[in-house]
């Protein structure tokens, strides 16, 4: 875990002596390599949905990307356990319908299927190509979180109290 944690902090302060690289490993989970242009790419959709304009509000960015960031590899943590967990499966038409549905928001944000792909710089089909992993590996992390956690529920006196005894947590 530490090694981990040195690799993660050495090529974070790596890449950002390294400005004018766009790319290079961020961190590491298990099988799973980290690439800055991924988190890049989806920190780029994000301020877009959320109307944030990276040349305006360059520290907004930079919190999303590292926001963006942390999830990634909150995500990954967890898809490696899932990935262990043999009663988990995700079907074809579970990762189409997810994409599909996907596909129609963010051309709504856009204006268009045509202006998604303009941005994007690729074809629906090649989108569809692209995000088809991704989308795998998170309905897995869901399925994981729901058969582990589905059950779990905490009230607000709950947390309170657990906040008071455990302050440094």
């Amino acid at each position: 875990m530490i090694k981990f944690l040195f690799l993660l902090f050495f090529c974070f302060c790596f890449s950002q002596k390294n400005q004018n690289h766009i790319d290079g490993v961020v961190a590491v989970v298990g099988d799973f390599v980290v690439l800055k242009s991924d988190v890049f790419e989806q920190t780029l959709l994000l301020a877009k949905q959320k109307n944030i304009n990276p040349q305006k509000s360059p520290l907004v960015f930079e919190r999303l990307f590292k926001k963006t960031l942390n999830e990634k590899i909150d995500r990954l943590v967890v898809l490696n356990a899932a990935q262990q967990d043999s009663t988990l499966e995700v079907s074809f038409d579970e990762i189409n319908t997810n994409l599909e549905d996907r596909i129609d928001s963010f051309s709504a944000v856009f204006g268009s299927k045509k202006a998604l792909e303009d941005t994007m710089k690729m074809s629906l089909s090649e989108i569809k190509s692209e995000y088809w992993e991704v989308v795998k590996e998170e309905l897995y992390v869901e399925k994981f979180r729901v058969k582990n956690f589905g059950g779990v529920s905490i009230n607000r006196q709950e947390v309170v109290s657990f906040f008071t005894e455990n302050p440094d947590s």
